[in-house]
């Protein structure tokens, strides 16, 4: 019947009654043996300690410290892996510009080879075709 924030911070506290706390009897209807009661509680306990957020929880100094080396080490990768991927786009680029200017002479040279041919064929026409004859 408690909210859940106010159990989680009394849980560490809860135990089974006994004489010395004052009760003139302590009787457990469903077992007549202290120590499974006992046991219950402490499983009852147990699960509620697994399954209840805790709402007080702080770091402690050497998390905090843990985190700031991580946080250093993940910006050192990050820019580690950015300046690898700079220099493979500048890869990327400078073999782009020679596949560019090699297909660039590849296509000079079909068209000169083209342009070639072309003139070859306009000299040969007006020339006239050869007879079988000759």
């Amino acid at each position: 019947d408690r909210p859940p924030a106010a159990l989680s911070a009394s849980l560490s506290s809860f135990s089974i009654p006994s004489a010395a706390e004052g009760f003139d009897e302590v009787r457990f209807e469903w077992s007549s043996n202290a120590k499974a009661a006992q046991e219950y509680l402490k499983q009852w306990v147990f699960d509620k300690k697994v399954n209840t957020r805790v709402e007080d929880l702080k770091p402690s100094l050497w998390f905090n410290e843990q985190l700031a080396n991580f946080q250093k080490a993940l910006a050192a990768w990050r820019s580690k892996q950015n300046e690898h991927r700079a220099a493979q786009r500048l890869k990327e680029n400078s073999w782009d510009m020679k596949k560019k200017a090699a297909v660039g002479k590849v296509a000079a040279a079909k068209n000169s080879t083209a342009h070639a041919i072309a003139k070859a064929s306009r000299r040969v026409r007006a020339e006239g075709e050869p007879s079988l004859d000759e």
